[in-house]
């Protein structure tokens, strides 16, 4: 028999079964596979939210230099004022770092992953309060209106389209929005913290929603 009818012999060949799949597959078992898609979904995301914690560490040390930078060339700053507000977003960001280090890189204690992200979201509640404290320690009272909303809606803006985490978006833009809203109240400009206030949640959480998407895909 030539080489070429040898080949085509064995082209014609029928593939080989694939092994029958067991019937007796317990019904437990079946019940339990969504709520380990929860979990593991859950987990993604989880470091999926600590993976991104030194970026959005990073966006705010940027945003606070910029802003100090800004508010430096007005009369209004003083180097006080200047260093408080410093020492504040500072504190919050050797914070984030240190749970990323703590839940996500390699460390010598480190704690579970859900653990890590909602100490993470509490961190970020704090950086928000930290923040929109600047609207008294660093922003003028008459700070010009585009500025003011460049302050109080660029970092929660940068922060949801970074993280994509509605929780952790929100736990920072709400107080950057009540602070803010209430220092621009306390400096006469009613309107413009009428505006920034919603403007500032909307910042915040609309990127979330928009860019939603489930971790993993859903079982069928």
């Amino acid at each position: 028999m030539t080489p070429a009818v040898n080949s085509r012999s064995a082209a014609e060949k029928p593939p080989p079964a694939m092994p029958a799949l067991p019937r007796d597959v317990p019904h437990d078992a079946l019940l339990r596979l969504p709520r380990l898609h929860r979990e593991v979904s859950r987990n993604f995301s989880e470091a999926r939210l600590l993976a991104r914690a030194p970026a959005a560490a990073l966006l705010l040390m940027l945003a606070g230099a910029a802003t100090l930078l800004c508010a430096a060339r007005t009369e209004g700053l003083s180097i006080q004022s200047g260093f408080a507000w410093s020492v504040l977003v500072w504190a919050g960001i050797a914070l984030m770092t240190r749970t990323y280090i703590r839940g996500f890189a390699r460390a010598a204690d480190p704690v579970p992953l859900g653990v890590a992200a909602a100490d993470l979201r509490a961190i970020l509640l704090y950086n928000g309060l930290a923040w929109g404290a600047g609207a008294y320690l660093v922003l003028p009272a008459a700070v010009p209106a585009l500025a003011a909303l460049a302050f109080a809606l660029l970092p929660p803006l940068g922060l949801a389209l970074l993280l994509r985490d509605e929780r952790a978006a929100t736990a920072f833009a709400l107080p950057v929005a009540l602070l803010a809203g209430a220092a621009l109240t306390e400096a006469g400009r009613a309107g413009l913290a009428a505006v920034i206030g919603p403007a500032v949640l909307i910042a915040g959480f609309l990127p979330c929603l928009l860019r939603r998407s489930p971790a993993l895909p859903q079982l069928r």
